[in-house]
């Protein structure tokens, strides 16, 4: 069950890395522009793959420590690229943000909560969904 689940959560952290690292790639240079993308990606993957969204971000902590510390690496090096956007945000002073770990993390936690609660036969389209949450995240950091 341990290297099923550890697959799983791999997968999950490969996907989403790979979706926000091309968001940001395609964004050009302008952090707002870097924020938007990178917040509709994050939020993309979360509700094109939602199963696989909840495993990763219940489940995770229920690898051995090893597995666990290997997929934490990639998590956080996901988080890192939100992050660094955020804090040459504020550098050019484009963005405004007290805390950029808190903003991030806040950020993060549309997508996670977004496949929750968000169904394909829902209210709204993913795309909506995502358009709106990457307009709240810029909004938090303006």
């Amino acid at each position: 069950k341990q290297q099923l689940l550890f697959e799983l959560v791999q997968v999950g952290y490969d996907e989403h890395r790979r979706w926000v690292h091309e968001a940001l790639q395609s964004a050009g240079d302008d952090p707002l522009a870097q924020v938007r993308a990178m917040t509709e990606a994050h939020v993309l993957v979360h509700l094109a793959y939602p199963d696989l969204a909840k495993v990763t971000s219940r489940e995770a902590r229920a690898l051995n420590p090893d597995d666990r510390a290997r997929l934490s690496a990639v998590l956080a090096g996901t988080e890192r690229m939100l992050l660094d956007v955020v804090e040459r945000g504020v550098q050019l002073g484009v963005l405004q943000c007290d805390q950029p770990r808190l903003a991030a993390s806040a950020i993060g936690a549309m997508g996670v909560r977004a496949a929750e609660w968000w169904t394909p036969d829902g209210a709204f389209t993913a795309e909506q969904v995502a358009d709106a949450y990457a307009h709240y995240a810029v909004k938090l950091l303006t």
